[in-house]
């Protein structure tokens, strides 16, 4: 009898696992869709900024990948300038004091991508100044064809 009740289980289990797929869950559409900065510290356009970090904050979790050659700072800061990812969060900072009365941007490139599909946060900037005022420039012009005037 005991033989009987051993083998009934066994047997119960080996039919059970049986019925089991081994793979991945199928998911659903790719996702296409790149990061969006949700918040920033200092805010886009800040005026009388003296930190020395700045802080970025994204809809999806994020990654940085290659920044030290894709973020450009103007004008550029002498010292060094660390990048940190933290979950959704992108923390910059820098050693360097900030020149008074000074519009810094920060130009990221393609370094901040979301962390399942690797899709970049293309023409990621973010720029604020030291001063009272957030300096803009604008250009215009025309261009003439050099042999026709």
């Amino acid at each position: 009898m005991k033989w009987t009740g051993t083998w009934g289980w066994m047997l119960a289990c080996i039919v059970l696992a049986s019925c089991a797929q081994v793979g991945s869950p199928s998911g659903g559409p790719k996702d296409e869709t790149p990061p969006e900065l949700v918040s920033a510290f200092p805010a886009l356009g800040a005026t009388e900024v003296n930190d020395r970090r700045m802080v970025l904050e994204f809809d999806e979790y994020v990654k940085a990948s290659n920044w030290r050659s894709q973020l450009l700072v103007s004008p550029p800061l002498d010292g060094a300038v660390e990048l940190e990812v933290r979950g959704r969060e992108v923390w910059v900072s820098w050693d360097e004091a900030l020149r008074a009365q000074t519009t810094y941007v920060f130009q990221f490139g393609d370094a901040v991508a979301d962390v399942n599909e690797g899709n970049a946060a293309t023409n990621l900037r973010h720029a604020f100044s030291t001063g009272s005022v957030l300096d803009t420039l604008s250009i215009r012009g025309r261009v003439l064809d050099a042999l026709t005037g």
